[in-house]
């Protein structure tokens, strides 16, 4: 999920809510699509982007494939390395740092022209304050790019935050179970979602409590209700199964702060969206039942 870029027009978006088999059978769509869906190498041609105009005509299911699973880590990892972008924008039009850079080259400016140095010198000094700037912004944000390559088959597979909260008193019911959600347009992967179940501690009544770990979508998809229709098949797999109703992970693959949180005034939001908007379609899975 990629928490931090994402769909901002629920109201305008697709709702698909058919339900999902369960992990061990063969999955379903949630609308109708060419029976072979293959992967195309990214090498061959880029995929085309859909018309933004108009709803795109996406298959969310779920997978267990090799080259699906491989495909939805990728995008997670991608959604990460995107953060990093987003952080250094951020930080670069953030006021303590324009007030430091100004702070420094607006001195330098007057010093030279008081003392009448050399303006070519006293310009290169003021680039060189610049590109040093920039890149005390590439270290700072430099974070961003091991937590993306932290994903794989370790971070699918591995413990998490999460294990030791949920754990069941059988040993049986002592087993983590991951699902992944994938949506395709024209037999390519544009948007996951990988949720993770934990058993239930003795004294809850529901069976298992499901945890979003990633949630996300290409660029060029967003906006088109991709997001929406990952979060609907989540939920309604969750109910069906007789679960607890989904909810975001502490440690989501784009829960990665490499900033004081008072600097997140903008991005911040970004993850609040994203839970109000699973608290939306929770609602409105729910209504639609009725």
């Amino acid at each position: 999920m990629d928490l931090t870029q994402l769909d901002s027009r629920w109201s305008s978006s697709p709702s698909p809510s058919s339900p999902s088999p369960s992990p061990t059978s063969t999955p379903t769509t949630t609308t109708t699509t060419p029976d072979s869906i293959s992967m195309s190498d990214p090498k061959d041609k880029e995929e085309p982007e859909p018309p933004l105009t108009q709803p795109t005509l996406t298959t969310t299911t779920t997978t267990t494939t090799e080259k699906d699973l491989t495909t939805a880590l990728n995008l997670i990892s991608t959604s990460i390395a995107e953060q990093r972008q987003t952080t250094s924008r951020a930080l670069i039009h953030s006021t303590p740092f324009l007030a430091t850079v100004l702070g420094l080259i607006i001195p330098l400016a007057l010093v030279a022209e008081y003392y009448r140095l050399d303006r070519v010198s006293a310009a290169f000094t003021g680039l060189a304050i610049i590109a040093a700037a920039l890149k005390s912004v590439e270290l700072i944000t430099a974070g961003y790019l091991d937590a993306a390559g932290d994903i794989g088959w370790g971070w699918l597979y591995g413990g998490d935050e999460n294990a030791n909260e949920h754990e069941g008193e059988d040993e049986d019911e002592d087993q983590e179970m991951n699902i992944i959600f994938v949506s395709r347009w024209k037999g390519s992967i544009v948007g996951t979602l990988v949720l993770r179940v934990y058993p239930a501690p003795p004294s809850t009544p529901t069976k298992k409590i499901p945890l979003i770990r990633a949630w996300t979508v290409k660029q060029a998809y967003r906006g088109n209700g991709v997001g929406r229709s990952l979060l609907r098949l989540a939920i309604t797999h969750c109910r069906s199964n007789g679960w607890a109703d989904p909810a975001f992970a502490i440690d989501h693959a784009n829960c990665l702060r490499v900033l004081p949180s008072w600097f997140y005034g903008g991005l911040v939001p970004g993850e609040r969206i994203a839970r109000e908007g699973l608290k939306r379609e929770l609602g409105e899975v729910g209504n639609s039942k009725e």
